[in-house]
Formats: structure tokens, sequence, C-alpha cells
């Protein structure tokens, strides 16, 4: 009996520890299901194939010497180097403007107009180091690298500043005694870009820089159309536009120009570009949008010749530096023309040169292309119609449209057309 009992209390004390050892254990196994709960919460989902792994350590960020380095390393593919350029726009301003500034400086034509493009953005503070660098590298590349930054700076609102670069392109042409060599198939150089950033500077050097230019690239349409809106011809000026205008083997939009320059003293040129202006509009004012486009199933002439009717269309423009009532005349002949590319064009010379007009006689149902742009070049230019120019297009269109006007980002195929007319 002492026995049974013995053994007895021996198993209780025995289940006893083993309830205790199950209990610890159970309490232990809880802990580190809670404890992995909150990891796996804290750390997301472990991948099964690989257990716990340490976080990702945080990407490191690039020097400016490494950026530098990267930018400008000709061995590198041109679109790693590109890429790096991009990513400079991550970094803050400081290091920003001197990673930017340092490739204008070093690298080659590959990367250096794209970082020059970058520093004269609106929003990238300029000095007087990356104007300086800029405006001397630019002399150094070719026609299509130069109009890069030309471009930003002409649509900048403040670019008195930038001017010295503009400045450098010209004497770059006049430096070199020849006519610069303009991409094919392009209208506007580097040239004109800087002529038309130049036509509203303050400075009165630049009159006398403009002519020098002209007379060694005399068939670049903007030059003349600078000197004329800045009143900088002279009669050496207006003899060699009479050349200009009369030679025949030259590019018609190049005659024109320079004809318009000298219209108001030669009768003679305001005869040739009212003559050329209207057989344009003649031709192609009455073509719908189906047929003024180029069609792969007309011949390779036709095509040729409805794509550079586009690049022509600025002729058009031109009629708002004819002061001369057949201008008008002109104008309102071919407001309503069928043709979306001409409609536009000549509504934008209309709203800017006879507003009142337009406003009596122009209405939605006459003008089916861009009129909401149009009452809105009336009203950018001539705010005493804004209250009457809005009445006729939704508020939400005529916001819209001025915005556009406002910014002088026109969109569609007339981009230099709508420069010529919106830029002045």
């Amino acid at each position: 009996m002492h026995s049974a009992t013995f053994r007895k209390e021996r198993f209780t004390m025995v289940d006893v520890k083993q309830n205790r050892r199950g209990a610890q254990s159970s309490a232990g196994l809880r802990r580190s299901r809670a404890v992995f709960v909150v990891m796996f919460l804290g750390l997301g989902t472990i991948p099964r194939s690989t257990g716990f792994e340490p976080p990702a350590k945080p990407p490191q960020i690039e020097s400016s010497t490494q950026l530098v380095q990267k930018i400008t390393d000709t061995n590198a593919p041109i679109s790693e180097r590109l890429a790096t350029l991009q990513r400079v726009l991550e970094h803050e301003s400081e290091t920003r403007s001197a990673v930017l500034l340092e490739v204008v400086r070093s690298g080659d034509e590959a990367v250096a107009p794209e970082a020059a493009v970058l520093l004269v953005q609106p929003t990238t503070p300029m000095n007087a180091a990356a104007i300086e660098t800029i405006a001397r590298r630019i002399m150094e590349w070719r026609d299509n690298s130069q109009c890069g930054p030309l471009q930003r700076i002409l649509w900048r609102r403040d670019n008195a500043e930038l001017m010295d670069i503009p400045r450098a392109v010209l004497r770059g042409v006049i430096a070199s005694g020849r006519p610069p060599a303009i991409e094919e198939g392009s209208q506007t150089g580097a040239v004109d870009l800087a002529a038309w950033i130049l036509a509203t500077s303050n400075d009165p050097k630049d009159d006398d820089l403009l002519r020098r230019a002209v007379s060694i690239a005399p068939y670049n349409r903007d030059l003349w159309l600078s000197l004329y809106q800045r009143h900088a011809l002279t009669d050496a000026e207006r003899s060699l536009a009479r050349r200009v205008y009369k030679n025949t083997s030259a590019p018609v939009i190049h005659r024109v120009a320079a004809a318009v320059a000298v219209a108001e003293q030669d009768k003679e040129a305001l005869e040739f570009a009212i003559r050329t202006i209207n057989d344009l509009l003649g031709e192609f004012g009455n073509l719908d949008l189906a047929n003024a486009l180029p069609r792969r199933d007309v011949d390779d002439g036709t095509q040729i010749r409805k794509l550079q009717m586009k690049d022509d269309l600025v002729m058009v423009a031109m009629l708002m530096f004819l002061d001369e009532h057949r201008a008008e005349e002109t104008t309102f002949k071919w407001i309503n023309s069928r043709n979306p590319l001409v409609n536009r064009v000549v509504g934008l010379v209309a709203a800017r040169q006879w507003p009142e007009r337009l406003l009596g006689e122009v209405r939605d149902s006459g003008f089916e292309h861009d009129y909401a742009l149009l009452l809105a070049a009336v009203a950018y230019f001539h705010p005493e119609f804004s209250e009457q120019a809005a009445k006729r297009v939704s508020a939400d269109e005529f916001r819209t449209a001025l915005e556009t006007i406002r910014n002088h980002a026109a969109t569609g195929h007339l981009r230099e057309a709508d420069r010529i007319v919106l830029g002045w």
C-alpha cells in the first residue's frame, strides 16, 4: 500500500513537472509566435525560398563629380549618359545647377546642348557664369544643337538677362563670314531664333549686330523681320533686301520676308509680297482637311507641295506687317477658309491687326476652327475687347484658350506661323 501510494505520488509529481514544462513550452511558443507576427507585420511577407533577409540599403546619392563623370564619359552609350543627365533634375537646386554648368563647360555636343536647355528653363536660376559658359560653347555647336537652348530662351518671359546667348550666335556667324548651314528640310535655324529673341532687346547696339548678320546671311527670314520690327534698316540693308526678293532662285519665303521688310518704301516689294501670299492662299485656301494634308494615294510631287505649304504659311502670317488695305482685304477674304491650316493663321492675323472688324463680321458658325483661340487672341492683344470676345464662347473654353495664348504655346501644324503672329 505504501508502495502504491508512493508510485501514485511519484506519478503525480511527474505529471505536475511535465505539465509545468508543457505550460512553459506553450508560453514560449506563444511568445515566439507573437514575435513572428510582429516581425511579419513590420517587414511584410518574407520569401519562402530565402527566409529572413536584412532590409535593403538606401540607394547611394551620386556626388556632383560622379554625375559629371558619367555624363561626359564619351565611352559610355549616349542613352545612359542622357538618362544620367535627366537624373540630375532630381537633385537640389544648387547641385543641379553646378552639374549642368560643368556638363555645358566640358561635355561634348552629345550632352552639352541638352544640359544648356535644362539650365535655361524658367525654373532654373541663372547666373552670369552660366550665361557666359553657354554663350562661349554655343558657337562651337552645329545649327540644330544651337536651336534647343535658343528655343527655350525664346519662350521665357524673363529672357532679358539671357540676351548674350543669341548675341553669341550672331557673332559666330559674323566671325565665320559665311551663312550657317541649316538642317535639311528646316526653314528656321539658330540665326532666325537668335534674331527673333534680339528683336525685343532694349540695347541699340543689337541693331548693328543684326545688320552685320544679315549682310552675311541675307537668306534668313527672321533677320529681315527683326530688323523691320526694330526700325533698324538703313539704305544698305534696303538695297540688299531688293536683291534678295528679286532673286528668283532663292526660297520664296525668304524673298517675301525681305520684301515685307522694305514694302513701306518699295512699291514693287509690296506688290510682290501681296501677290505671292494671295497665290498661296488661292492654291490651298479652299482645300478641306482631308485634301489639305498629304496622302499616300497621290503622287510624290503633290505630297511634297502640301508639306511645303505648311511651312510657307508663315508668309500668310506676314500680312500683319503690311500696313496696306489689301493686306486687310486678303485676310478677311480667307478668314473662313475651308483649309483649317490656313483658317487658323488668317484668324490670328485678323485678331492681332483688325479685332473690331473681326468681332463684327466673324461668328462661330463661319469660323469653325479654333474660334475660342481666335477670341482669346483678340483679348490678349486688345484688352479693351476682352468682355465682348469672352461672350462668344463658354467661360471654360475662353479661359483655356487665353491661357494657351499667354503661354505662347499654341499647338497644331502651324507652330512657326503662330509664333510669328503671337510672338510680337
